[in-house]
């Protein structure tokens, strides 16, 4: 029987506010499961933090969940491109609004992966029409469309 895993990481960020890889890598491990697909997965190519409720780090999680989880093959797509940085809010913006910063060099991503302890032999990233941004430099969560996709492998 083939055991498929699905799991919204959630940056690895637990319910405690704990950032902490290898706590998710041991639930992967638990589940005994032959393929992961996870959501809301970061690489960072510098130390950053990519949404709010995340850590500041420069940490490719694909790579270091299929090391601690021997699932050695890893798919991965970060169609969000933006980083948590500096925003000037004016006085009528809500304060509780995310703004993200776009990653123009794409050093960052946010988004979905696949790990396989069984080669992946080909892959397709899906990624789904959206308006025109408000802005070229910022993302504002709440009042428009994210850029949004999926992994087919």
């Amino acid at each position: 029987m083939l055991r498929v895993l699905t799991y919204n990481v959630h940056s690895c960020v637990g319910g405690d506010g704990e950032y902490d890889v290898p706590r998710v890598a041991a639930v992967i491990r638990r589940s005994h499961c032959d393929i992961a697909c996870l959501q809301e997965v970061e690489v960072n190519g510098e130390k950053r933090k990519l949404r709010h409720w995340s850590e500041k780090h420069a940490d490719n999680q694909p790579e270091m969940l299929a090391s601690a989880t021997g699932l050695a093959s890893i798919s991965f797509s970060g169609p969000l491109c933006a980083y948590v940085g500096e925003y000037k809010r004016s006085m009528c913006e809500d304060p509780f609004d995310e703004v993200l910063v776009r990653d123009k060099e794409a050093t960052s991503g946010f988004g979905n992966a696949v790990l396989s302890k069984y080669p992946i032999l080909e892959t397709q990233s899906l990624v789904f029409d959206c308006d025109a941004p408000l802005s070229e430099d910022y993302i504002y969560m709440a009042r428009e469309q994210q850029p949004r996709g999926a992994r087919a492998v």
